[in-house]
């Protein structure tokens, strides 16, 4: 059953689409500008064109019926150029700044969303790893790429000019000339809603059928060798590939409707053309002084339609507009800002941060044997801890125990003299830098992804850091510091996996922690690379607690003490 949005609701959602802009409202406010400016252009452009016309072939009409009369074209061809040129220019200007207010507001929502997220806690974001979540994330925010540019500034381009237009055809042809214009923009603007409205649970429908087919898609490649067993007919994939085809049609259906809502708004303007030529024709048998200026209206009255065809279609998307921005407004508890903070609190005064396990066991399901079975272990800062076994046996279980991300099935873990549960999880995050074993790099720069969980570190430290695990080569010679802004992952450089390894092996230690968990930090390393990396990670311990997760026990020093899985 679909929500029905409550009318709070949409205000709620064009109060957040005008919020974007914030900070960066000039650019909005001039694109809107030259936007009208280009559609006044055009109207007049075709406007004065009809006058000039109008009046040439009335000329031409007096002149062969042997009447004297005099016509003036310089006047009205230098308005007709100058519209031309106006109308280009400043559709050009729109063009440019309505991309760049875009850019800005798109940027301005993915950091904001990305900042809303990363605040989330640590269950949340395992949920929306999910690839159904992260592509509805993304199709929402697409669905609001196009709402400034493809929908609010058309219209209110062909709102404004159709009023300037009313009120120039009350001037010259009086107020029932006026009168019919502002009846055909309240049509317009009537249709165009109307139309979004009651194509509404249509295109939710279909959006939601579409979503559907997708995800079971993906169960069908799944699970496509057991079906060529189970299911040898091919059931499942023609039951499929039905409902594809069903949707396919209602698509279809859809693209007609679309079509007949404009159908709708040029049958309006056409119904106020015929109108107006009989007003026009009423007012010239009354005398009126100038068929010029009544040839004017009219054709700026038919120059109207390119200006509001394509609104219906994009106003058919508003749903789907509203749809997204439910889910992405931000929910009383977490602040919608761009500089809020990641999910990470700031470290209060130094704390003793001892772990202690006390009768702690811990298992991943209920017929495997304890990863952990009433383990005691106390871990003092500054102690360097082996934690080894093979693949598969819950190293990472057990470095998630020692986070607080994952509970104990018994027995009490207590970190800074408290149990370890009651930490808030900012906190937590805070005070223990975790590397995991799959550590991706973001697609930005090198500096970016180094500086991810402390900003306040210098680009000297982090060309030092490069270089004590093996890196410098990814820095010129010349000036090693312009090396950082080399752009890598996924849309950059491709950097291998022992080269990615180290990018996070110095962002984890780099981090202002109390303790610090290594899950397979060596993996892809030779031996030469693994000890330079070793030496650099044994400097900047500084008393912190230190966890390796291992196969092996690999670089170790005096003083380390080993746990076997």
């Amino acid at each position: 059953m679909t929500r029905r949005a409550h009318p709070t609701d949409r205000t709620s959602h064009w109060r957040f689409l005008f919020s974007l802009d914030a900070g960066h409202r000039l650019w909005s406010l001039a694109a809107v500008a030259l936007a009208l400016l280009a559609a006044g252009a055009a109207v007049a452009l075709v406007a004065s064109a009809g006058w000039l016309i109008t009046a040439s072939a009335l000329a031409g009409l007096a002149a062969a019926a042997g009447a004297a009369i005099t016509l003036e074209i310089f006047a009205p061809g230098a308005a007709i150029r100058g519209f031309a040129v106006l109308r280009t220019v400043s559709r050009y200007g729109e063009r440019l700044l309505a991309h760049e207010a875009i850019f800005r507001i798109m940027a301005r929502l993915r950091q904001t969303l990305f900042a809303r997220v990363a605040a989330r806690p640590f269950e949340a974001l395992l949920a929306q790893r999910r690839a159904s979540t992260q592509t509805r994330l993304m199709q929402d925010v697409q669905a609001l790429e196009n709402v400034h540019a493809g929908l609010l500034l058309p219209t209110l381009s062909a709102v404004i000019a159709t009023l300037g237009l009313a009120l120039v055809a009350g001037l010259l042809a009086g107020p029932a000339f006026a009168l019919l214009i502002s009846l055909l923009l309240a049509t317009l603007a009537l249709t165009c809603t109307a139309w979004a409205r009651l194509q509404r649970q249509r295109h939710l429908r279909h959006a939601l059928h579409r979503q559907r087919n997708r995800r079971d898609l993906l169960h069908l490649l799944d699970s496509h060798r057991e079906l060529h067993f189970a299911d040898p007919d091919d059931r499942q994939l023609q039951r499929w590939l039905r409902r594809e085809a069903d949707d396919a049609l209602a698509q279809h259906h859809l693209h007609q409707r679309a079509a007949l809502g404009e159908a709708l708004l040029q049958l309006a303007l056409g119904t106020t053309l015929l109108i107006a030529l009989w007003l026009a024709s009423r007012l010239l048998l009354a005398g009126h002084p100038s068929a010029p200026q009544l040839a004017l209206l009219l054709i700026g009255l038919l120059a109207l339609g390119g200006l509001w065809a394509g609104l219906a279609r994009a106003w058919q998307q508003l749903p789907f507009t509203h749809a997204a921005i439910r889910r992405l407004l931000p929910t009383p508890d977490v602040p919608d800002t761009p500089n809020a903070p990641l999910g990470r609190a700031e470290r209060s005064e130094p704390r003793d941060t001892t772990w202690t396990l006390h009768q702690v066991t811990l298992r991943r399901g209920i017929a495997t044997r304890p990863l952990l079975q009433n383990q005691d272990l106390t871990l003092h800062p500054g102690d360097v801890l082996h934690l080894t076994g093979p693949s598969g046996q819950g190293k990472s279980s057990i470095a998630s125990l020692l986070c607080g991300l994952l509970p104990a099935e018994s027995g009490q873990i207590t970190f800074m003299g408290q149990p370890l549960e009651t930490l808030p999880e900012a906190e937590r995050l805070a005070r223990i830098a975790l590397m995991p074993q799959d550590a991706p790099l973001l697609s930005a720069t090198l500096r970016d992804n180094l500086r991810l969980a402390n900003p306040q570190v210098d680009d000297r430290t982090l060309c030092e850091a490069l270089n004590a695990v093996g890196l410098g080569y990814l820095l010129p010679d010349t000036d090693p510091e312009t090396g950082l802004d080399t752009w890598v992952g996924l849309n950059g450089r491709a950097l291998s996996g022992g080269e990615t390894r180290r990018i996070a092996l110095i962002r984890t230690l780099l981090q202002r922690s109390d303790a610090v968990i290594l899950d397979e930090p060596w993996r892809g390393l030779d031996a030469t690379t693994r000890a330079r990396a070793a030496a650099w990670v044994r400097e900047q311990q500084h008393g912190r607690t230190l966890i390796i997760l291992d196969h092996e026990v690999r670089e170790r020093q005096e003083g380390d003490r080993e746990f076997g899985l």
